[in-house]
């Protein structure tokens, strides 16, 4: 591993270092309106119930309650963080509204234990980026903005995820429908 400094050049402490990689971040844009994004959002990533992960007795059991929570493209919601309401109260120097403009604002944490698992039996330290990430934003003219991050870039792009072939082709399932999904959402 290298001990060079991060971007911010903040110095590290000696027990630390720090291992520089570069990410792939997909930028999908539609002028098809927020809310209808977010609506088709929610309809091909349903919320799992954590609660109903906990206490189970066997893995065969939670396979079967993961899959049964699954949306079409292989994933389930986890957490969702909104933002729209309080980032109102920051307004920058052209508004008198917050950075976003009053457009709506939300973060998206998703994904399914039983495609983490390909990648974490591969690289334990997978479990840093799964599940994955995407954030869907209002634009100004009323249509949506979706940012994510690559797995893969994420993934197996350290040091000990390159070269890892059987890493590099579970990510690489993960890219494909986190692909599927964007374009399902955005078209």
């Amino acid at each position: 591993m290298s001990s060079s400094t991060p971007l911010t050049n903040i110095p590290l402490p000696p027990h630390i270092t720090s291992e520089p990689y570069s990410g792939t971040r997909l930028i999908s844009t539609t002028k098809t309106p927020y809310a209808t994004i977010l609506s088709r959002f929610h309809s091909l990533v349903p919320t799992i119930s954590l609660a109903s992960l906990l206490n189970i007795p066997d893995r065969a059991t939670f396979e079967s309650t993961v899959s049964s929570q699954i949306g079409p493209h292989g994933f389930a919601l986890f957490f969702k963080i909104d933002h729209t309401n309080w980032i109102q109260f920051y307004p920058d120097d052209s508004s008198t509204k917050g950075p976003n403009h009053g457009r709506a604002l939300t973060r998206f944490i998703f994904g399914n234990p039983l495609i983490a698992i390909t990648m974490i039996r591969q690289d334990v330290e997978a479990g840093l980026y799964a599940p994955i990430e995407m954030l869907l934003m209002e634009t100004e003219d009323g249509g949506a903005k979706c940012v994510a991050q690559l797995p893969s870039g994420l993934i197996a792009a350290h040091e000990g995820g390159r070269g890892n072939e059987g890493l590099v082709k579970a990510v690489a399932e993960l890219d494909r429908k986190l692909l599927g999904l964007i374009e399902a959402l955005m078209e």
